[in-house]
């Protein structure tokens, strides 16, 4: 089964179309094409490996207890991500900082008793990259056209997530 194949058991179109834009983002911030795909090849593993560990019953009642509060933070970051975007003036950098590090400390706590430390250590990689001031300034950043088109998009794509509507 190929890479493409397998990506599609686990991850919707919509979500798939999510990815395809937020590599167009972080290759736009990087501007380096080798490391974007390296980022967001880090974040499907981790989706794919996530997903599989819930789909095989390979968690605690616990376990799933905290997936549960993830995919609510998660939620969560979801509408700030999409109110700062979409609200002049309502990007707080110190916020999603909060919610970013709350989501990184709960997934690295319940991944890596399944995960290989290598594969935690992607997990943390992903946080630093995704947690950097720098970057969530120059994105949210409106008078920056360079990002718009890919932003609007993504906004549109977790608002329709959110909705429940893959």
């Amino acid at each position: 089964m190929s890479n493409k194949s397998m990506v599609k058991m686990y991850i919707d179109d919509r979500s798939g179309h999510l990815l395809d834009n937020l590599y167009r983002v972080i290759k736009t911030y990087t501007n380096n094409k080798k490391q974007s795909e390296k980022i967001i090849k880090s974040v499907i593993k981790i989706i794919i490996k996530s997903s599989l560990l819930v789909r095989n019953k390979q968690l605690s009642e616990q376990e799933l207890a905290t997936c549960e509060t993830i995919k609510t933070k998660l939620q969560s970051l979801m509408m700030s991500f999409i109110s700062f975007y979409e609200v002049d003036f309502s990007y707080d950098f110190s916020y999603l900082n909060k919610q970013l590090t709350q989501i990184r400390t709960l997934l690295v706590t319940l991944l890596s008793k399944h995960m290989q430390p290598k594969n935690v250590q992607k997990l943390e990689s992903l946080f630093v990259f995704f947690n950097n001031k720098q970057f969530l300034d120059t994105i949210f950043n409106k008078k920056n056209e360079s990002y718009r088109p890919y932003m609007t998009t993504i906004v549109t794509d977790l608002n329709v997530l959110l909705d429940g509507n893959p």
